[in-house]
């Protein structure tokens, strides 16, 4: 370039004076590779990451499908890591290791930008399909953190299971906790999600009541944005229980029980299912179980009588068909909640 610069000017680029300058080679850019795992060692998708070069400057990034971010863009050196929204208590690193060639090499600059500034809720209205599980997971925190927040006593008393909540419940929350890590380029962190998964538990009894041992079935699950996870296989357990990690905010879990061509297909609407205390939480546990009442009103219709009654005689009760204690207690073991 210099040496073209010379030849227009009618001068030699060897001649004696000129003088020679080289392009600048480009700085190096290296990469950050990030991972996020849940309890039961399953990828956790659109969780929040922020790496951060100074209080002022941040770039963002939300984990995959597979649990997994990636950093491009970086300066070589160290940086912090952090999740924004998700409390200290709720994530820790659980590895550290070098990226491989090429994977540590980068290009281009990283996206930097000033910090998201955004509040905190500090209360939760119940909606249909809530469980303390769901409200802690949207929140960033431990479901026992939020369960056990003193704020939240009067709600304890009222509902004795933090999975099983009311609409209009008034959940407070705790303020989160933030922290962070240091984070150098050409490294890839595995970081863990604590209190993720929860566990399904169905079991599946035949028509004479006994427990369906060791039968295939097809799991469906959907969680609560409308985005539908791989399906999985298994098979019953000798108690006749398909028992599943998932996460905290799936809504729908549709089973296909059997083989080709006796196939029973069921749905299930988790989180959906009300107290045992209230009318309407009995009515859903007696449909489930096969204890035909109706409409889940919340109503004590004639259905609901005859199949208390039903429920009562098959469980030694006396059958008066009403919702009293042992009745609820009797529903609440054989529904497993």
């Amino acid at each position: 370039m210099a040496a073209a610069a010379a030849a227009a000017n009618g001068f030699s680029a060897n001649a004696p004076g000129a003088v020679s300058a080289e392009c600048p080679k480009p700085e190096p850019r290296e990469a950050i590779e990030v991972r996020v795992f849940d309890e039961a060692d399953q990828p956790v998708a659109s969780v929040a990451l922020e790496l951060q070069r100074s209080p002022e400057s941040v770039v963002l990034a939300l984990t995959d499908g597979e649990g997994h971010a990636r950093f491009d863009g970086l300066v070589p050196g160290s940086y912090q890591l952090a999740l924004p929204a998700t409390d200290e208590k709720a994530w820790e690193l659980i590895r550290q290791e070098a990226l491989p060639p090429p994977l540590d090499k980068s290009s281009g600059d990283a996206g930097w930008q000033a910090p998201v500034e955004g509040g905190q809720a500090e209360t939760w209205e119940v909606r249909l399909g809530d469980s303390m599980s769901s409200i802690a997971f949207h929140c960033g925190l431990l479901p026992e953190t939020v369960w056990s927040f003193r704020a939240n006593a009067g709600l304890q008393a009222s509902r004795q299971h933090k999975q099983i909540l009311h609409p209009g419940d008034v959940v407070h929350l705790p303020r989160r906790q933030r922290k962070s890590i240091g984070a150098s380029t050409t490294n890839r962190y595995d970081l863990r999600r604590k209190g993720v998964p929860e566990m399904l538990r169905i079991r599946f009894l035949d028509f004479q009541q006994e427990p369906c041992r060791e039968v295939p079935y097809l799991l469906n699950l959907q969680v609560d944005d409308g985005t539908a996870l791989p399906a999985r296989e298994g098979q019953t357990d000798g108690a006749g229980f398909l028992i599943e990690p998932i996460p905290p905010n799936l809504a729908e879990a549709v089973v296909l029980l059997g083989r080709a061509p006796e196939v029973r297909e069921t749905r299930f609407r988790l989180g959906y299912v009300n107290p045992v205390g209230e009318m309407s939480g009995a009515q859903a546990r007696l449909n489930n179980l096969g204890y035909w009442c109706g409409e889940e009103s919340g109503e004590e219709t004639e259905l609901t009588v005859a199949a208390l009654r039903r429920f009562q005689a098959d469980q030694g009760l006396e059958p008066t068909g009403k919702l009293d204690g042992e009745t609820k207690a009797r529903l609440q073991q054989d529904f497993l909640s």
